[in-house]
């Protein structure tokens, strides 16, 4: 005997979801700002936005849908933004480091020329001896001038005299005679 056939029941019909009718808007970025109407009588989809107000208009056909006139819309910006020109930025400035090795001002020694030279003239005609009007003389160097500078040189100097006294002190720590330093 054979085996009976069961009837198997269909699946169930999916419901499709309906398609958007709002969309994010190209120009102001908000979500769900853009609307689409279809006017089938005229044959003419729209969208406008919301926030900004931007609207555009295309022409449909019977099987059109609110997301075709959108992708119309968005076809059409990119088709103009292809049109322009496009954008050249000025060239940038240079980094604020880029001047000098160490970042620092970077001394032109011609000038300082032009204006001892200057400082001279005006003293030989005017014979005014006070240095009120001169520029400052400039700093040749890198370095800056400070008492720290100083006491590091003299702290060096009495290291190196002290290894040159003391040949047999192989270590290089300055335990040795820190006493008398002090």
């Amino acid at each position: 005997m054979g085996k009976r056939k069961s009837s198997k029941k269909p699946p169930p019909k999916v419901g499709r979801e309906p398609l958007s009718t709002q969309f994010k808007c190209l120009f102001c970025n908000h979500e769900k700002a853009v609307t689409a109407k279809l006017d089938k009588q005229t044959m003419f989809g729209s969208l406008s936005c919301k926030i900004c107000g931007q609207k555009f208009t295309t022409p449909i056909n019977n099987l059109s849908a609110a997301v075709d006139v959108y992708c119309d819309w968005v076809d059409a910006c990119e088709e103009v933004r292809q049109k322009q020109p496009k954008k050249t930025r000025p060239p940038a400035p240079p980094p604020p480091l880029a001047h000098g090795s160490g970042g620092g001002a970077t001394f032109d020694i011609t000038n300082a020329h032009v204006a001892r030279a200057d400082a001279a003239a005006r003293r030989a005609a005017g014979g005014d001896d006070s240095d009120d009007d001169d520029p400052p003389p400039p700093r040749i160097g890198y370095g800056h001038d400070d008492d720290d500078d100083e006491d590091e040189d003299e702290a060096r100097d009495r290291s190196k005299r002290r290894r040159r006294e003391d040949p047999d002190d192989d270590d290089d720590d300055d335990d040795d005679d820190d006493d008398d330093d002090e």
